[in-house]
């Protein structure tokens, strides 16, 4: 029987927390009929082989490709091809799908008045150890902090825009940890852009291959929605909980949005700080904290010299304020 949905997870040298990910997709209660596809391109072959025997001895269903092609964009669009569903829901390799995660998403796609091609759900954080206070002030509940309280977490691919299921208001978005698409649609859309999303061991921290395809979509008339009741939990390494994580995962968040829409729309300094600003909120932007200001100063610097080597233009560097020059 075709499924109406496939699972897809796409894994890249995390055998461990992958087992976690496919054991939470393969125990969805769903009143349809939904597979679970993995595309594993981990460059130690003989783990993925072990992680496929694994998988199949616990799931038989399973469809568990091994792939020796990297990159994110990539391994997501040869799921698409292998994938007959009518719809695909996308769940990280270090994530773990909640009860009734599944059928949120499909309720969400049966709106009979919308044209919903797109559907994604809350990420809560599972903090690989507890957020340093620059990130998050003592006393919050760190597993249920919303993107509009604390907009630096959304670095840390957080969702949380409230309990309404709805489309997403300007400024919000989803994460591709929890994103579903109308499979038909995404592939006229021409599915991911292989120049973005994370390749290999992420030394390059490139992103934004989702929203891409959603705009694209978008354009072609499909709606987009936020599902509250579909949640996974998504691990976050404590490596990541550094600031100098901090500063290469902005830094690289705005080259991604540079190749995105070309460069020649490349940001003058005034803009770099205004997206600073929004993108470390308010806990690494106060006045009077020296180390904040020199977090912020390191990133501006850092961007500002990918700009101009991506445009070719290394002259944009002299226009820099002192203290991004001087980095």
């Amino acid at each position: 029987m075709t499924p109406t949905f496939s699972i897809v997870i796409c894994s890249y040298n995390r055998p461990a927390f992958l087992a976690r990910s496919i054991e939470s997709a393969c125990a969805q209660r769903y009143d349809g009929e939904f597979d679970v596809i993995i595309v594993d391109n981990s460059s130690d072959t003989g783990a993925a082989e072990a992680s496929r025997r694994a998988a199949e001895a616990k799931a038989p269903g399973i469809r568990y490709h091994i792939s020796d092609t990297p990159g994110l964009s990539r391994a997501r669009n040869l799921a698409l091809d292998i994938s007959t569903a009518s719809h695909v829901a996308f769940l990280d390799d270090d994530a773990v799908a909640a009860d009734g995660w599944l059928a949120a998403l499909a309720a969400a796609f049966g709106d009979p008045g919308a044209k919903v091609g797109v559907a994604g759900g809350r990420v809560r954080p599972e903090w690989g150890c507890v957020p340093p206070t620059w990130l998050l002030p003592a006393g919050v509940d760190t597993r249920e902090v919303a993107n509009r309280d604390f907009p630096m977490v959304g670095n840390f691919s957080v969702v949380n825009w409230g309990g309404v299921l709805r489309a997403p208001a300007p400024g919000e978005w989803l994460a591709g940890a929890n994103l579903a698409f109308d499979r038909s649609g995404l592939l006229a859309a021409g599915g991911f852009d292989v120049a973005l999303g994370r390749t290999g061991d992420g030394i390059a921290l490139m992103s934004n291959e989702e929203s891409a395809a959603t705009d694209r979509m978008k354009r072609q008339g499909w709606q987009v929605r936020y599902v509250p009741d579909a949640v996974v939990d998504h691990h976050v390494p404590a490596a990541r909980l550094e600031k100098s994580w901090l500063v290469r995962r902005v830094a690289w968040q705005l080259v991604s949005d540079l190749v995105g829409v070309g460069s020649d729309t490349l940001l003058a300094p005034k803009q770099l700080e205004e997206r600073l600003a929004a993108a470390f909120g308010p806990g690494v932007r106060q006045a009077d904290d020296d180390e904040a200001i020199t977090f912020r100063r390191e990133v501006l610097g850092y961007v500002a010299l990918l700009q101009a080597l991506l445009a070719g233009d290394m002259a944009r560097l002299e226009s820099l304020p002192w203290q991004a020059h001087d980095q």
